[in-house]
């Protein structure tokens, strides 16, 4: 409990188990919570009485059994200019932040709320608390998203005294709140409402982006005075759109607690497990047998059966992109043979101590599950703990709700790869491997994704457990949460150190061919549409380029390629978008955008899609953007690396939208002009064409 006490800092704190508080502060100016965790517990953090000017920045708030952060009152005196940014806040049982003591002059911005939401509350309970001191006005909410909460956003007058008036009501209702560029969305297909305005006035909100069920708004007057009615509430600039989050808690950027998603290079996918890798284009010297289509523009005399997208001497025959490990080929680093039956207790829990033989810098990890549910978090085969301070390079497998996750996080990058619709009393093998600057993950034998991640186990120094996650434990202890249900088989970790062949193909025979890598020729590739050169763009809609729907763009594969450079990445942008609202007319949409520094580009088709981003995206820097579909592959590449890669059976066919440079069509009905989110900055030499994403290149150089 902190009481009077001023300028106190919780830094890289973690807090867990079953108490009414963890951090009480009774009139203590300016506390800081920074890169904290807290699980557990009735309110995580109270702010009570004049505590004013608290930060809250950068940390987990999980499973509170009540209110994740919780204002109160104190002889009427509510908490001022709270500030809470870049904060996760993980289905608390009631909200994530309830400000029954006030909120005057608060900000909440960057943040997550999954299953649960925001209560910007004044309570009146005695004529103490009859005053503005303990008031709801002046909030200022920016750039969060709420998933899966039945009312996103409630703002709410208790008058349990008895005293609102006509003509007093403006003094003390909820009043001046604003919510900009911030996402509701319903992943479960349930309807959920952004703004519950159960009181108030000069309530207002825009450039909301509704994904899923999602509605509006309702407005009750439960508590208006005779005479009196809220006004100014409402609401402009909403898109809609299906959802796209996949794991709600992989949204998790921070670091403090289980990190699920990294800031850089990140990709976002629910593929199905049964995809094929798209690599780069050779740049190097071919020594052996290519069994691919090769893209250098030297003289090659092998026999190309299969894609050659080595960067130095392959001595072997490539018989596909993208294999299997084979578990058996390495030295095994852990074994643990036969079935292991888990209840869901702690105490079957396997867990092992840090072992040095298996910190190598290749390795594949193969085992077998059947979950007896689906229902809820369960940790299968896991190597982390909370933070990468000490340790790093951490890997986990959990199934969520019926869907599969693997993890490799590194520093405050990740790559996840998730596969919906795992099923109860169902067998299902996994193997997935790390090395030479590959990650990728297989589900029974077919390749659900890869991407490119400079990724070991090197100093990864954690506790490796069997039926469980261990990502709550600290660095180089033991502990675990999330413990299993159903049996685990066969688990395996094989050294592939000394394996080339890690992710890609190594080959075994010869090639007699020589490649010279350079610059790919475009030769006879079929340009569908370009825009050369630079375009400047000055956020107004007047500079937006938008072309009405060409029948040659209504092609089985293409390559999508663009150059940009933003004058600013806050807020949404648009850049290339063949987009529009529903896909009941027009299907297979495309966009992409930016969004506060991160880079995001969308393929959509029916209800299904498939979403790649980037964080990281800084102004006034040059980025070459290329993306593709085709043969049942989606993927992106920035600035010549590979992004990711996906399965999905996709196409342009019976794309009839308005292409727009410079904004986003998402918004605009389906086969007519109109766009959202103009781009203030240079986009250059967009071209749309058949050619290969590897030739796509010489369009940008």
């Amino acid at each position: 409990m902190l009481k009077g006490d001023d300028n106190v800092t919780f830094s890289n704190t973690s807090f867990t188990g079953n108490v009414e508080m963890f951090i009480d502060a009774h009139d203590s100016d300016d506390l800081t919570i920074e890169d904290s965790y807290f699980e557990g517990g009735k309110y995580q953090v109270r702010l009570l009485g004049s505590t004013d000017d608290a930060v809250v920045t950068g940390s987990l708030f999980r499973h509170s059994l009540a209110d994740g952060i919780k204002t109160e009152a104190n002889d009427g005196v509510g908490p001022h200019r709270i500030s809470i940014t870049g904060s996760f806040f993980d289905d608390a049982n009631r909200d994530g932040v309830d400000t029954a003591g006030g909120f005057k002059d608060g900000y909440i911005a960057d943040s997550v709320f999954y299953a649960n939401g925001i209560d910007l509350k004044i309570v009146m309970e005695k004529a103490a608390d009859v005053t503005t001191e303990r008031a709801v006005s002046g909030v200022r909410i920016d750039n969060i998203h709420v998933i899966d909460e039945a009312n996103a956003v409630v703002v709410t007058m208790l008058d349990r005294v008895g005293v609102l008036t006509a003509s007093n009501a403006d003094t003390y209702m909820p009043h001046d709140i604003v919510v900009t560029n911030s996402t509701i969305e319903s992943t479960t297909g349930d309807e959920v409402r952004a703004f519950l305005i159960k009181d108030g006035y000069d309530i207002t909100w825009e450039d909301m982006t509704y994904l899923g069920n999602v509605s509006d708004r309702r407005l009750l007057n439960a508590e208006a005075p005779s005479g009196w009615s809220s006004y100014n509430v409402g609401g402009t600039g909403t898109t809609t759109g299906s959802s796209t989050t996949s794991d709600p808690e992989a949204l998790w950027g921070g670091s403090a607690g289980p990190v699920e998603l990294g800031s850089d290079d990140q990709t976002t996918t629910t593929p199905d497990n049964n995809g094929s890798v798209v690599e780069e284009p050779d740049t190097g010297t071919d020594a052996g047998t290519d069994t691919g289509t090769d893209t250098g523009t030297g003289t090659d005399t092998g026999t190309d059966t299969g894609t050659d997208t080595g960067s130095g001497t392959d001595t072997g025959s490539d018989t596909g992109a993208v294999r299997e490990p084979d578990a058996v080929s390495g030295d095994a680093l852990f074994s643990l043979s036969g079935d292991m039956e888990f209840s869901g207790s702690d105490a079957d829990v396997l867990e092992y101590t840090p072992d040095a033989a298996l910190k190598v810098s290749a390795a594949a990890i193969s085992f077998s599950f059947n979950a007896d549910t689906v229902q809820d978090r369960q940790g299968l085969v896991s190597k982390d703990a909370k933070g990468t301070d000490t340790n790093d390079g951490h890997f986990t497998s959990y199934i969520k709700d019926g869907t599969l996750h693997v993890r490799f996080q590194l520093d405050d990058q990740a790559r996840n790869f998730g596969v919906d619709g795992i099923k109860a009393g169902t067998d299902y093998d996994v193997t997935a491997s790390f090395g030479d600057g590959e990650v990728a993950f297989w589900l029974d034998g077919e390749l659900v994704g890869q991407s490119a991640f400079d990724y070991d186990w090197t100093v990864n120094g954690e506790y490796l457990q069997v039926g469980a996650n261990g990502w709550a434990s600290g660095s180089g202890e033991a502990g675990f949460i999330h413990s299993f249900d159903g049996s685990i088989s066969d688990v395996l970790i094989t050294d592939l150190s000394g394996d080339a062949g890690a992710v890609t193909d190594p080959g075994t025979g010869t090639d007699t061919g020589t490649d010279t890598g350079s610059e790919p020729d475009i030769g006879t590739d079929v340009i569908l549409f370009a825009l050369e050169d630079d375009t400047e763009f000055s956020g107004s809609a007047g500079d937006v380029l938008e072309y009405a729907p060409d029948s040659a763009l209504n092609v089985e594969a293409a390559t999508i390629a663009f150059s940009f450079n933003a004058d600013t990445v806050q807020d949404t942008q648009g850049l290339v978008s063949k987009d529009a609202k529903g896909t009941v007319v027009n299907d297979s949409h495309f966009t992409s955008y930016i969004k506060n520094g991160t880079l995001y580009v969308r393929f959509q088709e029916d209800d299904q899609n498939r979403t790649f981003t980037v964080d990281g995206i800084k102004a006034d820097t040059d980025y070459d953007v290329v993306a593709s579909f085709g043969d049942g592959e989606v993927s992106l590449w920035l600035d010549g690396e590979l992004v990711g890669q996906s399965a999905f059976d996709y196409d342009w066919t019976d794309n009839g939208e308005y292409l727009q440079v410079g904004a986003n069509g998402w918004a605009s009905v389906s086969g007519q002009a109109g766009f959202t989110h103009e781009f203030d900055g240079t986009i250059s030499n967009v071209v749309i064409s058949d050619a290969a994403p590897e030739d796509a290149w010489a369009f940008l150089a």
